[in-house]
């Protein structure tokens, strides 16, 4: 009787494949469950990272950032490269036209460049300003990563492989705004087992990619410009409650 034998390039590629993977599924195996808490990893006082991002066609410069009311629609959101250090955070958004956004967290101060303006805008967390604005204040001191905040024990669903890494899944259902109509959708997070750091993030239909920067440990300082404008926009804060005062 003839044995039939697989040809020998069909054995060395189907041990390539399966030797990572049996040695992520193993390591799985290891993870604890329910997983750990706290749920998400925070990152060293210095820090850098950047968050890419995939539109639901697999194309990265169709993505876009629902939800955030500073975005300009008529632009894709290809990456978000973020640096923190102290109170200073700062975060560069790379549009599909080759233009980019520059928001600095300083304190209480948000300042905002935007795409082809030399203005900086100025937001105050404390102001009773317009609700599109709530929520771009996270509590950072909580979390690096204010969009996926929302994992717990309750949204955590089984352990899984995210390109080669055991990690957590968590998913929840979310409404979102489709046009003039809300659409629900699911939202999942897959955290790293080991780091706890998040992996991606589908933010229900664009994913979200993240890489993070082990050697960054360079200081941060707000840029003359900003530095300016700050100082101007809080000696006329300064005059506007002297004056409330005097009446």
């Amino acid at each position: 009787m003839k044995v039939k034998t697989l040809p020998l390039f069909i054995l060395i590629v189907t041990s390539v494949v399966l030797v990572p993977w049996s040695c992520a599924w193993a390591e799985i195996e290891s993870l604890p469950i329910p997983p750990r808490t706290p749920l998400l990893g925070l990152l060293p006082d210095s820090a850098a990272w950047t968050v890419r991002f995939k539109g639901a066609d697999g194309r990265s410069d169709d993505a876009a950032k629902p939800g955030d009311p500073l975005s300009p629609k008529a632009r894709a959101l290809r990456a978000i490269e973020i640096k923190k250090s102290g109170n200073l955070r700062v975060e560069e958004s790379i549009w599909s036209d080759g233009t980019s956004t520059e928001k600095w967290y300083s304190g209480n101060f948000m300042l905002i460049t935007m795409p082809g303006q030399s203005d900086v805008y100025i937001f105050r967390k404390d102001t009773n300003g317009d609700a599109a604005l709530k929520g771009q204040f996270p509590n950072f001191a909580q979390t690096d990563f204010p969009e996926v905040g929302w994992v717990s024990l309750e949204t955590f669903r089984r352990v899984a492989v995210f390109q080669g890494r055991p990690c957590y899944l968590f998913d929840r259902e979310i409404e979102l705004w489709d046009g003039p109509t809300k659409q629900s959708k699911k939202q999942q997070v897959w955290i790293d087992g080991e780091s706890q750091l998040p992996l991606a993030f589908d933010n229900g239909g664009v994913l979200q990619t993240y890489l993070f920067d082990k050697a960054a440990s360079t200081a941060l300082s707000l840029p003359p410009k900003f530095q300016e404008e700050l100082a101007r926009y809080r000696e006329k804060l300064a005059g506007t409650n002297k004056h409330k005062l005097k009446r």
